[in-house]
């Protein structure tokens, strides 16, 4: 239908009942007519609109500017009542609003306008996402992998390393600011998920594992680039291990958690692909991944801070 045709059918559909529609959408055999019908219908009962079904009907003030000097006599399709003008015998009678009802309808479509956070999708969001980075969270990672298992071929953990010593130097907020920074940072590299305190959980489509170890090597290096205003840098610790949807999530998320520990145990600022009967041991010659920037003092932790962070 041209738009033309489409008005023309709109007319047409002004001098019917909603409950004329209703039954007309039945035996519509036109697909985009019958749509047009449907929407009709939908936007008349949100408008409480019981005698006919097009919501953009005319009001007194526009009848009197259609028909000029002509008396009117307006019958309001919504509440049934007749208003006429000051002319004791009108010329013209028209189908439209009154001014009561004009009112009640625009306080109804500035309503529907107002978001409201108690609404199945706000709701339905919030449990998807994390408050504070606005990362998809673990209710979103377990979604994903229902509906995408077959995209995916590694599992992995980004953890902040020292992160409680950023706290603890430079405040609450440094830490938040550095969670954040870093969400938004990796989210646009890989599929990443806000796990919990200083932790985000990925996934990898499948490819060649030095492959996806460079890539996560690359944005290891890059981590350490960024720079916060209160003086600081910081650096990621990283574990990954293959992904198979046939078996338990949850065992192979401990094996990435695993690699993870063993870069935690090697220095830290490090990538650890898992292997089987892996000893961490082996990793021991790496990097320290303390929070560190050439303008600051690089903090240093004795051998019982660490092992009372864990971090």
């Amino acid at each position: 239908m041209t738009e033309a045709e489409q008005y023309k059918y709109f007319e047409f559909l002004i001098d019917h009942t909603v409950c004329e529609l209703k039954e007309m959408v039945k035996t519509e055999k036109d697909p985009e007519k019958k749509e047009i019908i449907e929407d009709t219908i939908g936007e008349a009962e949100a408008r409480n609109m019981k005698c006919v079904a097009y919501a953009g009907l005319i009001t007194m003030e526009e009848a009197h500017a259609v028909h000029g000097e002509h008396c009117v006599k307006l019958h309001c399709v919504r509440c049934g009542d007749t208003i006429t003008c000051r002319c004791s015998a009108p010329k013209v009678e028209v189908n439209g609003i009154c001014g009561q009802c004009e009112k009640e309808i625009e306080a109804v479509d500035k309503e529907e306008k107002t978001p409201k956070k108690d609404t199945k999708k706000y709701w339905k969001e919030m449990a998807l996402f994390d408050n504070l980075t606005d990362l998809p969270n673990r209710n979103a990672f377990d979604l994903t992998l229902e509906e995408q298992k077959d995209e995916f071929g590694y599992i992995g953990i980004f953890d902040i390393d020292h992160f409680k010593k950023i706290n603890d130097e430079y405040g609450h907020d440094a830490g938040d600011m550095a969670l954040k920074t870093l969400a938004d940072f990796l989210i646009r590299k890989i599929p990443v998920f806000r796990w919990g305190g200083e932790e985000f959980v990925f996934l990898m489509p499948k490819d060649d594992p030095q492959a996806v170890e460079d890539l996560l090597n690359e944005i290891r290096e890059e981590v350490k680039t960024i720079t916060f205003e209160q003086g600081f840098n910081i650096s990621v610790s990283v574990g990954f291990a293959p992904y198979d949807q046939s078996k338990n999530v949850e065992e192979q998320f401990k094996s990435a958690d695993k690699a993870l520990y063993c870069a935690k145990e090697g220095g830290r600022d490090m990538v650890v692909a898992y292997e089987d009967g892996m000893d961490c041991t082996a990793h021991k010659d790496g990097e320290e991944g303390l929070v560190k920037n050439d303008a600051c003092e690089t903090p240093t932790m004795s051998d019982e801070d660490e092992e009372e962070l864990g971090g």
